[in-house]
């Protein structure tokens, strides 16, 4: 978050947590492209966080 945080921008953890449900949509073969599959596998591991 850091590279695309503004400057003078924080983050501060929410009490009760918010939850959001994130949705990424591809055709089979552009998932095999190296950027698109890296970015799919980026948000699933930002899920399981």
């Amino acid at each position: 978050i850091e590279s695309v945080r503004p400057r003078g921008a924080r983050t501060v953890e929410l009490e009760p947590t918010v939850r959001r449900e994130i949705v990424a949509l591809t055709l089979p073969d552009l998932a095999q492209v190296p950027a698109v599959a890296a970015t799919l596998d980026e948000l699933v591991r930002a899920g399981t966080r």
